[in-house]
C-alpha cells in the first residue's frame, strides 16, 4: 500500500479488498481518493452488496462512495436470485437499487426460463422490472421468440409485455403478428390487439388469421 498524504491518495497493489459495512469489493489493484471519496479499482474486479446479495463483476469499476454509484467498464456481468445480465458497462446506483446497462447486453434468468437481448436494458430491482429501449428480442421458456421494442417484463406478474409493433414465433410454427401484447409466461397466455396468425408457417398450407384484439 503507498499514501501519498499531500493528494489524499491511497495506492494498493495484488489481490486487494475494500470493506464497507454491507459492501465488499475485490479487485487487483486500488486507487482511492480520500479527498473525493472516489475508489478506482482493476484487474478482476468483483463487487458484491452482502445486504441484497447481489455480486458484479468487470475488468474494471469506479465507486463514486459520496453518491453511491458504481460505473463498470468491460466484460461486466451481474447475478443477484437466478438471473444473470451481461454487458459492456454497467451503471449501478445502491442506494435506489437500479441497474442500468448497455451495449452488448443479454439478461438470463434461469429461474423464470427466459432470456432478453437488447441495447438498452434498466432492472429495479425492488420492483422486479425490467425495461429495454429499442429492439429487443426474447426467448421464453426455450419455446417463443418475441421480437418487439421498449419491452417491459414484470417478475411479479410474470409477463411481458410491449405497446409497439411486435412478431411472435413458436417452436409449432406459428407465426404471429399484433401491434401491441401482454404475454403471460406462466400461464402461457396471450393478449394482442391487431392480432394476424399465420399457422403452419414451414408448410406449403398455410392458414391465416386476423383478430382486432385476442
Amino acid at each position: 500500500i503507498t499514501y501519498y498524504k499531500n493528494i489524499e491518495l491511497v495506492i494498493t497493489e495484488e489481490n486487494s479488498k475494500a470493506v464497507n459495512n454491507d459492501l465488499e469489493i475485490d479487485a487487483t489493484k486500488f486507487n482511492y481518493n480520500k479527498s473525493k471519496n472516489i475508489i478506482n479499482a482493476k484487474g478482476n474486479v468483483k463487487i458484491h452488496n452482502k445486504k441484497e446479495n447481489y455480486f458484479i463483476y468487470s475488468d474494471s469499476a469506479t465507486y463514486l462512495k459520496n453518491e453511491e454509484k458504481f460505473f463498470t467498464k468491460n466484460n461486466s456481468k451481474a447475478i443477484n436470485e437466478g438471473i444473470t445480465i451481461f454487458a459492456d458497462n454497467f451503471l449501478y446506483n445502491k442506494k435506489t437499487n437500479v441497474l442500468k446497462k448497455n451495449r452488448n447486453e443479454k439478461i438470463d434468468d434461469k429461474v423464470e426460463n427466459y432470456k432478453i437481448f437488447a441495447e438498452d436494458v434498466t432492472y429495479q430491482k425492488n420492483q422486479d422490472l425490467i425495461f429495454t429501449k429499442g429492439e429487443t428480442e426474447s426467448i421464453i421458456q426455450s419455446e417463443y421468440i418475441f421480437n418487439s421494442s421498449d419491452v417491459v417484463l414484470d417478475r411479479n406478474l410474470k409477463n411481458l409485455k410491449s405497446n409497439n409493433y411486435s412478431t411472435l414465433k413458436d417452436n409449432n410454427s406459428n407465426f404471429y403478428k399484433a401491434s401491441s401484447f401482454t404475454y403471460f409466461y406462466e400461464n402461457k397466455f396471450l393478449k394482442a390487439k391487431n392480432l394476424e396468425v399465420i399457422s403452419n408457417l414451414d408448410n406449403s398450407k398455410k392458414d391465416q388469421f386476423y383478430y382486432d384484439s385476442a
